[in-house]
């Protein structure tokens, strides 16, 4: 990475893992993923439970994409968001952490769902500021990708591309390979995302 690049992993619920959150590589490098634990905040009780007491400060119709779990609709999601101290949990390995990390909270709910369908409740955690309403959202909008990069990721992994069964053992010649492998399977989903209309 040249120090200009700026990075921001986004995964869903499997990368909320507190090493990653205490151990970032660099200035230059950030996390925003889905929450999986309901962890334990600096001055008492749990994300879910602090971010009980915000208010909703914004309301906006999204298009949500078909995924694996839904058909493409459109939601109206109300969001609050605040900054939070999330403490270290115990455990075999976690001693060598720094008792606290901090991030920042965005939750957004869909209080008025169709009749018979889940309800969008994201609950995100990251390393970005986030200070205002637009900043909030733009981290609503990365999340909401996710799913686009795992299609690509995907086509990237099968569909003839195979990038894990590849032979190459020099880092210049797999970083090259996956470079192509990258724009033959963005290409590959531009075509299905046309075909589909999107």
């Amino acid at each position: 990475l040249t120090a200009a690049a700026l990075v921001t992993v986004v995964a869903d619920r499997e990368s909320d893992i507190y090493a990653e959150w205490a151990m970032l590589p660099g200035d230059n490098f950030h996390l925003l993923t889905r929450v999986m634990h309901d962890r334990c905040v600096a001055g008492g009780g749990t994300l879910s439970s602090v971010a009980a007491h915000w208010p909703f400060v914004a309301t906006r119709t999204v298009d949500l994409l078909t995924s694996h779990k839904r058909v493409a609709r459109q939601a109206e999601l109300s969001l609050r968001f605040g900054a939070v101290e999330v403490l270290r949990p115990s455990g075999v390995g976690m001693a060598q952490l720094p008792k606290t990390v901090p991030l920042r909270f965005i939750e957004v709910i869909e209080r008025t769902p169709p009749e018979g369908v889940e309800p969008v409740h994201w609950r995100l955690l990251t390393t970005h500021e986030v200070t205002d309403v637009a900043a909030a959202w733009q981290i609503v909008d990365w999340y909401r990708r996710r799913w686009t990069i795992e299609q690509l990721f995907r086509l990237m992994k099968s569909h003839g591309l195979r990038i894990e069964d590849s032979q190459l053992a020099g880092a210049d010649a797999l970083i090259k390979f996956a470079a192509i492998a990258t724009k033959a399977a963005a290409i590959i989903l531009q075509l299905v995302q046309a075909h589909d209309g999107k």
